[in-house]
């Protein structure tokens, strides 16, 4: 922890020892700012121009903070508008958080002092226990100023203290302000792009009373963005004053129509300070921005830049200084960017209010971040969520919460849909005459609940979407399932309803207790909203793949966050995500993404990706993981598998790129908050990684796995909400890695694709709505190579019309009970003469909750595998059926152990035994130690192994790795012949 994070600074009033205090004098004092754009520490001050809702995130000790004793909060901070509130957030080792309302923020310069004791911990979502300062346990990992929420104002932190006494009296102490005339600035009216702007503020003072010193700020901004700023402490003193900057300019800027403003933070004026200057480019209009696009490199998706195959390696940086980031991880090697421009909850395409385009945000980060880096590449991200100004002028166009609360606008809105494409279009027309365009590669577009297409209320308890738009488009998608009204009301069971009265149904209904799988006889309504949600997603995803793909004139790639089948637990049916195979079909998209399963990512867990990987693949789509992992430079409070020291999150790191490597995908090194990944460790890391990626591409060469996970989107509109969907999908695949064995991912309509692959065996996770097509064309598959078909839970169980158990026996082959009442879903493995079991190798399997509908295998033909631990009888069990081996669980987990060994069971070859997370590609080989100990490596055949972290030749030919390994370590190898 730096001294000078946690400091004393009497200055501000009577800080006594044991209080905490942030000077800003160092910029590692600041984890991350959030909505305040040319933010920067500098001067002992953090400075910066507010979107909506900025925040700053302070810096806290590795163990966190004791704030039993520190009650009291002291900042003083500038504001150059008015604003609603100064909030502080809090939240604790336990992952409990609070956020509380303490005074209205001022114009001007102020302090703040309150008692945190008496602020007002009303935020929704909050829990009870938490709707107090430190919550119960009164230990902090992280501390967050919000000062106001209003755009547009220049703010200026300048101290902020936690102390056990008050520092003065509580409330909002206004400074005193003195007065500016003849205020005025000189620049040139005209410039050229690369040559820098000199300007110069003077102004006759009047200095407030007992106020010796001031700051200058000057501004050069594009409409109303700030492109540079330059703020100075002064003396300040009755009379003349006097200050001058030059503001460097890019040789990338577009250049237009600019403005420079000056202002002394502690003087009024009738006026700002203002003044034109024209600035040009000869770039602008004349470069070419390069062709893109993806395309098969021998066997895998790849990324063409002007017709060269590139290994797809990127960096994402959101928040804090631009280039300074850029300019550090750049000299690993890493110079494609993908940073972003607007948020989730309102987009930014240039459109700054009705009728009036700025797009000095965009020009500004190009020209910085060129200027770091000149040979940088972009992959931006744009936000075509409507503009905050847009959702406020039509209400009646924005999603409609279940509570009766607007959110942002509606994925179902053709007005949203209509204007945003006119303002996307309009932008790329901007971006491709910028003299930047030649750094370009394509674009990611977003929108959607944390940017990633997700419904808006997805993690809430209130369901979406309730709008008028949203109503039509359901009423339209019911038209074209059912053709006829008859049909709708036999499928609802509802005689008196239309196509022009069909209502969605109630959040209630959505989300009620019963069995995993719904009846479609009494549940239709509900099923058939769930599927609507994907599919309007879908749509809205197709359609601006196409806007933009238009806009580049189709030499440019696309794509965007999507496809998270094994990302949501419980919240799949309502995530919007289920609707993959059609995005997948669209020629406009080129690439999807997500981050890493945040499931078991921590230190000697695993890596896995969100979505059926291989059928994006398969489809012709580069995977794109967007890795945001939480090293030890993160903020203490940041959660899923945040590492600890720089060996664990070096060790993490390297088994992230284990995965991406052999799953032949992209990757984008997401820093979240300005500095994640800067500590010499990792960036000695990334420069090795980097340079294993351009090897790795050379000696590219297809490989097959041996075992293929499917997962049924179409199944999901057909379960409840429920944890045990999480048992079903998201564990099994999260723990995937742990089962020794190569393996793909895929959607389980890709069983039918001319080029999905052989397999020994085929893992179906969650196929409750299995139709007979889908169901012979895995039979076909396990004949032709003598495999074996996993089945899990209740394949076949949900029909058109009804539940039925006879659909399922059809599809396992196996006589089957139905259990009345709801029963423990562990079992247990039957010991056999080809397993060796050990107490623990024999179970309890599956997650200790109570399943309903539990199915019971009766079949006196069957060869019992497992039972379940009550007693109720066999759980799992195989059969040879129509000609294809068999296995069916009727229990809706298959963690590592069990699934080794049915992989054995079919001819796998397994790889390691140790429970490990564990990646080949038949090039390369990596493991990452869940335990301490010695691990075993065995190779179907004889290879050289050289260890890529260090370049050392661990053997010239074998069959066995052996390495002693601790806890959270990872082995990389390369394999050769």
């Amino acid at each position: 922890m730096p001294g000078s994070v946690l400091v004393l600074f009497a200055a501000m009033c009577c800080v006594a020892l044991g209080d905490v205090a942030w000077d800003f004098e160092q910029p590692d004092q600041v984890v991350t700012t959030r909505n305040l754009d040319a933010a920067q520490v500098a001067g002992g001050q953090l400075a910066g121009q507010s979107a909506w809702d900025p925040s700053v995130y302070l810096r806290l000790p590795e163990e966190g903070l004791d704030v039993s004793a520190l009650p009291y909060l002291t900042a003083r901070i500038y504001s150059s508008a008015p604003a609603d509130v100064l909030d502080v957030y809090y939240k604790c080792p336990d992952g409990r958080w609070g956020l509380g309302r303490t005074e209205p923020v001022k114009r001007g310069w102020a302090v703040y002092r309150a008692d945190l004791r008496q602020a007002g911990w009303t935020e929704s979502g909050m829990r009870e226990d938490a709707r107090q300062w430190g919550g119960v346990s009164k230990r902090i990992v992280s501390f967050r100023l919000d000062p106001g929420n209003e755009a547009d104002r220049w703010i200026v932190i300048d101290r902020v203290a936690l102390t056990t006494k008050p520092t003065g009296e509580l409330g909002v102490h206004l400074e005193p302000r003195g007065r500016a005339t003849r205020l005025s600035l000189e620049c040139p009216r005209r410039s050229m792009a690369g040559q820098p702007i000199p300007v110069k503020l003077t102004c006759l003072a009047q200095a407030p009373r007992g106020v010796s010193h001031g700051t200058v700020l000057l501004r050069l901004m594009s409409g109303p963005t700030t492109i540079q700023a330059y703020q100075e402490a002064l003396d300040l003193h009755d009379g003349p004053l006097e200050a001058a900057h030059e503001f460097p300019v890019s040789a990338y800027s577009f250049g237009g129509a600019w403005t420079v403003r000056g202002e002394v933070l502690e003087l009024d004026s009738d006026r700002p300070a203002s003044a034109p200057v024209q600035v040009t480019n000869p770039r602008t209009g004349k470069v070419r921005p390069p062709r893109t696009r993806v395309d098969d490199y021998r066997g895998d998706p790849t990324l063409f830049v002007d017709g060269k195959p590139i290994p797809l390696m990127t960096f994402v940086h959101h928040g804090g200084a631009h280039g300074v980031l850029h300019r550090e991880i750049a000299r690993t090697g890493i110079k494609v960017f993908t940073d972003w421009f607007g948020a989730s909850t309102a987009g930014d395409l240039g459109q700054i209010q009705p009728g009036v385009y700025d797009y000095g945000a965009f020009d500004s980060y190009f020209a910085t971040v060129l200027d770091a880096v000149p040979d940088a590449y972009f992959l931006p991200h744009i936000g075509v969520t409507a503009p905050r100004w847009w959702q406020q002028a039509h209400p009646e166009e924005c999603c409609l919460y279940s509570n009766g609360q607007r959110g942002p606008s509606s994925m179902a809105s053709e007005r949203w849909r209509a204007e945003m494409s006119a303002d996307l279009k309009r932008l790329l027309a901007h971006l491709r005459m910028a003299p930047y365009a030649d750094r370009i590669l394509g674009y990611i577009f977003y929108s959607g609940y944390t940017a990633e297409w997700q419904m808006w209320a997805t993690w809430r308890p209130y369901g979406d979407d309730y709008s008028a738009p949203a109503l039509r488009a359901f009423r339209r998608w019911l038209r074209h399932k059912y053709e006829s009204q008859q049909a709708l009301r036999q499928a609802w069971r509802q005689p008196q309803v239309t196509f022009d009265t069909a209502e969605i149904p109630s959040n209630e209904r959505r989300h009620d207790q019963g069995p995993l799988i719904r009846d479609p006889a009494t549940d239709r309504q509900v099923i058939d909203f769930t599927q609507f949600t994907s599919d309007m997603v879908a749509e809205a995803i197709i359609h601006f793949a196409r806007v933009t793909k238009e806009a580049c004139d189709d030499s440019q790639i696309a794509g965007t966050y999507y496809g998270y089948m094994a990302a949501h637990g419980q919240r799949q049916p309502d995530c919007g995500h289920n609707a993959l195979a059609r995005v997948l079909e669209c020629p406009d998209v080129d690439f999807l993404m997500s981050p890493p399963m945040y499931a078991h990512r921590g230190i000697g867990e695993t890596s896995t990706f969100m979505s059926a990987t291989e059928s994006v693949k398969l489809h012709g789509k580069l995977w794109l993981d967007e890795s945001d992992l939480r090293t030890y430079l993160s903020d203490p409070a940041a959660g899923y598998g945040r590492t600890k020291t720089p060996e664990e999150s070096v060790a993490v790191t390297w088994r992230e790129f284990a995965n991406v490597l052999t799953r032949r995908c992209a990757v984008a090194w997401f820093d979240m908050s300005g500095g994640w990944f800067s500590g010499e460790p990792l960036l000695k890391a990334f420069a090795r990684i980097h340079a294993v990626s351009q090897q790795a591409l050379a000696r590219r060469r297809p490989f097959k796995a041996e075992v293929a996970v499917f997962v049924d989107e179409r199944s999901y509109a057909y379960y409840r909400p429920s944890p045990l969907i999480s048992a079903l999908v998201q564990q099994t695949i999260a723990l995937m890695p742990q089962a020794g064995v190569t393996w793909d991912f895929y959607l389980l309509s890709d069983v039918n694709h001319a080029r999905l692959p052989d397999y020994r065996l085929y893992v179906v996770l969650n196929a409750a709505r299995l139709d007979e097509q889908t169901h012979q064309a895995l039979i076909a598959k396990a004949r032709k190579a003598d495999a074996t078909i996993l089945y899990l839970h209740a394949p076949g169980y949900a029909g058109e019309s009804a539940l039925d158990l006879a659909r399922l026996r059809q599809v396992t082959g196996m006589a089957v009970r139905l259990e009345p009442d709801p029963g423990p879903a562990q079992y247990r493995l039957e010991a056999r003469a080809d397993l060796e079991l050990s107490a623990e190798a024999a179970g309890p399997f599956g997650p200790e909750i109570a399943l309903a509908p539990r199915i019971v295998i009766t079949d006196p033909e069957a060869e019992t595998l497992a039972r379940f631990c009550d007693g109720a009888g066999v759980a799992m069990a195989r059969k040879t059926h129509e000609g294809a081996k068999t296995v069916y669980c009727t229990s809706v987990g298959v963690p590592p152990r069990v699934l080794r060994y049915l992989a054995r069971l079919a001819g796998a070859h397994v790889y390691c035994e140790t429970g490990d997370a564990f990646y080949t590609d038949g090039q390369y080989l990596a493991l990452h130690a869940a335990t301490d100990g010695e691990k075993a490596i065995r190779l179907p055949r004889p290879q050289r192994v050289t260890d890529v972290i260090s370049g050392e030749l661990l053997a010239d030919k074998t069959t066995v790795i052996r390495r002693q390994m601790s806890r959270g370590q990872t082995l990389f190898v390369a394999l050769g012949e």
